[in-house]
């Protein structure tokens, strides 16, 4: 069970909890999660699980994508439905065009202030302390990039969008940075993450699916796809498990093909995971290299 599961979260449940029923279910010794969910969202939580945990810093997921609804008329403390309303407008006179103005400008890069109700740490405590006590502090705005935003439909008050995002992109601040705008305020009703990196809501499972039993296992090697592969023999699998790197000698310069220096490349033995690595060599190098001379730095192995 060293694999990923792609799990579509519930509403009204934290990303841990719904980590911990996974764990549980299938009896995994250890699991961990990519990125957190606020407890009202749904959608794409990827798991990892046992050794698959290991993988994690080298996942791609810096691309997310969300649908959401927000309403207009109103702001909330959280700036989402679990909040209390802050402010409000008595009427809101808003058209679609006055909508795909305001949210045109935020396309590229920008910098968002996060919520007051958030994880990110100011002096070594979480906003959502200082919020719930509260204590106004001044919070560092972070460079997000937007790729898309497009509008799926509008029905007074509501409109339901689609965000394609760099990672640590917080929609509810989009959303009242909009309403802002608008003049009329906005929080959101909805927040659904349909990708994560090259994790989609298509092939994701329920918590319920999971206990029918009804799921299907992502590959270490198939979720990091996107890294090249050195394929090595059963010889040098042993080398690596045993804590030795590989050097010149131990393969044949084809084996290095497309390879850059530097570069953070997978070691695959008959289509198994055995470490991730970075390339000391590339092919050019090989030419001048003694057969002594090391050509990858290990970064993680796998059991």
């Amino acid at each position: 069970m060293n694999s990923i599961l792609i799990v579509d979260k519930p509403p009204n449940i934290t990303s841990t909890k719904a980590l911990d029923r996974v764990k549980r279910t299938l009896g995994a010794r250890k699991a961990g999660h990519t990125g957190t969910l606020d407890p009202f969202a749904t959608g794409v939580l990827t798991v990892c699980l046992n050794e698959a945990t290991k993988l994690i810093p080298f996942l791609n997921e810096n691309v997310k994508e969300y649908e959401a609804v927000l309403k207009l008329g109103q702001r909330t403390n959280t700036l989402d439905l679990t909040g209390e309303v802050t402010d409000t407008v008595s009427e809101v006179d808003v058209s679609i065009s006055d909508i795909n103005n305001v949210i045109n400008k935020y396309v590229g890069d920008v910098e968002q202030e996060p919520p007051d109700f958030s994880a990110v740490k100011i002096e070594g405590r979480r906003l959502y302390n200082y919020a719930r006590k509260k204590i106004k502090v001044n919070k560092p705005k972070r460079k997000i990039h937007i790729e898309k935003i497009e509008i799926l439909d509008y029905y007074k008050p509501f409109v339901r969008f689609v965000v394609r995002c760099s990672k640590g992109t917080y929609i509810r601040s989009l959303a009242d940075d909009i309403g802002e705008d608008l003049k009329v305020f906005a929080h959101l009703v909805e927040l659904k993450r349909v990708k994560s990196g090259v994790f989609c809501i298509n092939n994701s499972y329920s918590l319920d699916d999971i206990e029918r039993g009804e799921y299907q296992m992502i590959a270490m090697s198939e979720a990091i796809s996107d890294i090249k592969s050195l394929n090595i023999n059963k010889d040098n699998t042993y080398k690596i498990k045993s804590g030795i790197t590989l050097r010149k000698g131990d393969l044949n310069s084809s084996s290095i093909t497309d390879i850059s220096r530097d570069e953070v490349i997978k070691v695959l033995y008959d289509n198994n995971l055995i470490c991730i690595a970075k390339s000391l060599v590339s092919q050019q190098d090989l030419v001048m290299m003694d057969d002594s001379e090391e050509i990858i730095k290990i970064l993680r192995v796998f059991n």
